[in-house]
């Protein structure tokens, strides 16, 4: 389930509901005031919680590259961002949010980098069943 959400203005998103889904168009990043997000993308989930920026590696694309489902009742603070020049306009408001989003870009690469490890400790197990 989907709700309505509200560009520049906090948001209540109740557990289950999406608050951003893969391949819509992207107008808008979120940061997480209260509450964990699941991100998913092509069998790659994780989840995120307060402090933490979503969609913000999806705005060089201009859609929506993963879903971001809340886990549980969550607060989430919209930012209208659809061009990079958009995301320095945000940062640039609260010095605070740079650090904000370094963090959450580490996070994303270290959950990534721990999918692709188990992907490939499946794939060794595989191969030496298999020989």
């Amino acid at each position: 389930m989907k709700q309505k959400i509200n560009i520049n203005a906090m948001n209540q998103i109740p557990k289950g509901d999406n608050i951003f889904t893969e391949g819509e168009p992207l107008n808008s990043i979120a940061m997480i005031i209260k509450g964990r997000v699941q991100v998913y993308h092509d069998g790659a989930k994780f989840m995120m919680g307060s402090g933490y920026f979503l969609a913000v590696s999806d705005i060089t694309t201009g859609k929506y590259q993963s879903t971001y489902t809340a886990l549980e009742d969550s607060v989430i603070y919209v930012f209208g961002v659809e061009r990079k020049e958009d995301l320095e306009r945000v940062l640039s408001v609260n010095k605070d949010y740079s650090g904000y989003l370094v963090a959450s870009m580490n996070r994303i690469i270290y959950e990534l980098g721990e999918t692709y490890k188990g992907i490939l400790k499946y794939g060794y197990s595989l191969y030496n069943s298999l020989t």
